[in-house]
C-alpha cells in the first residue's frame, strides 16, 4: 500500500508531435497484492510473478496542452506479469480506467492519453515527490 504526492511532466518529441505537452500534479494511492513494499515502484519482480492492484488519483492541477486537468480524478485496475521496468519485452500489463465522472469530453480524452502511456509516459511512471 502506498500514498504519495506524484508530479509527472512529459515533453513532446519530435515524433509525436500531435501530442501536447502535459502535467499533472496531485495524489495517489495504490494497493496490490505483492508483499511491502511494492516491488513496482523498486523496479524488482512481483511477489507472485504477477501483481493485481487498484490505483487512485487525484490530480490537484493538471493539463494536457491547453486542457484544465485540475480537480479531476481516475481510478484503475491494473495487472502486469513479471518486472515490468525490465524492458526485455516479456511482460505483460493491463489497465482499466476509469475517469471522473466531472471530466467532459475533451478532459477524458486528455486522462486516457496520459493513463494509457499514448501522451509519451506510462501511468507506472508516476513515482512520489
Amino acid at each position: 500500500m502506498a500514498a504519495a504526492t506524484a508530479t509527472v511532466t512529459a515533453t513532446t518529441a519530435p515524433t509525436q508531435e500531435k501530442i501536447p505537452n502535459w502535467r499533472v500534479s496531485g495524489d495517489w494511492f495504490d494497493v496490490c497484492k505483492c508483499n511491502i513494499p511494492c516491488h513496482r515502484e523498486f523496479a524488482q519482480t512481483p511477489t507472485y510473478e504477477e501483481c493485481g492492484g487498484i490505483f487512485a488519483y487525484n490530480i490537484k492541477k493538471g493539463s494536457y496542452g491547453q486542457t484544465v486537468l485540475d480537480g479531476l480524478n481516475i481510478l484503475a485496475l491494473g495487472r502486469f506479469k513479471d518486472n515490468i521496468w525490465s524492458g526485455d519485452g516479456n511482460n505483460e500489463s493491463k489497465l482499466s480506467s476509469l475517469f471522473d465522472e466531472k471530466a467532459n469530453a475533451q478532459q477524458r480524452e486528455a486522462l486516457n492519453m496520459i493513463f494509457s502511456g499514448k501522451a509519451g509516459s506510462l501511468w507506472l511512471n508516476l513515482q512520489s515527490s
